[in-house]
């Protein structure tokens, strides 16, 4: 740090998970080092700016670094001192002058399957929004597994590796693409009768304060 005591900065993207993991982040500083001074810089990245962009795409049509790059260039410029990413999102070389300084404590590994419930299904959005009444959805039961889905489902998806996994498992079953953070592809699945379901991290989940019930139930 300086000698005018600035304080360090902490880059981020603005997403609502990159908030909370950065915060966390903060704390994990400031308690290891209490007599420096520790700040949030959010930073909009590519990957933001293109919510309709899949990520499925070939890779060499997509841009590199989706949602690392301008945070990258903050800390090459000098404009940040660290910056926090989900490591799924980093590039296998990271750029030349950077380095995987440190990492959390491993959250949980798995991934979820989540669809809409009885009660989810026939939920409509409240009056006052002025909306239409959304169609019928199609709901399944608790404790569903991808085996369990009905033939030639709906899965929403924007990984390459989990719409890998999810046709070697079943080779029938139906792979869209979703954008958006957490909420949105959440809202997305409850109000999109196209959707029969998604497929989440159960780190994010988690650390955005959603609670996966005995019952499977969110």
């Amino acid at each position: 740090m300086s000698s005018d005591n600035r304080p360090i900065i902490l880059a981020t993207r603005g997403s609502p998970l990159a908030l909370v993991q950065t915060e966390q982040v903060l704390a994990a500083c400031r308690a290891a080092f209490p007599r420096l001074r520790f700040e949030m810089k959010i930073i909009k990245t590519t990957g933001d700016k293109l919510q309709r962009a899949s990520m499925a795409r070939k890779a060499d049509t997509l841009p590199k670094g989706l949602f690392t790059k301008e945070l990258e260039t903050a800390l090459l410029r000098r404009r940040a001192d660290l910056a926090v990413h989900s490591l799924k999102d980093l590039p296998t070389d990271l750029p030349s002058g950077l380095a995987l300084g440190a990492v959390l404590p491993r959250e949980d590994v798995r991934d979820v399957l989540i669809y809409r419930s009885e009660i989810g299904a026939a939920w409509q959005p409240p009056a006052e929004e002025g909306l239409d009444p959304l169609p019928p959805r199609r709901s399944f039961p608790a404790g569903m597994k991808v085996a369990d889905l009905p033939e030639g489902a709906t899965i929403a998806t924007s990984s390459t590796r989990r719409r890998e996994q999810l046709l070697a498992l079943r080779p029938d079953l139906r792979i869209v693409e979703i954008r958006g953070n957490v909420g949105t592809r959440l809202n997305k699945l409850l109000r999109q009768p196209e959707l029969d379901a998604t497929i989440l991290a159960a780190a994010g989940l988690k650390r955005l304060g959603y609670v996966i019930r005995p019952d499977g139930s969110l």
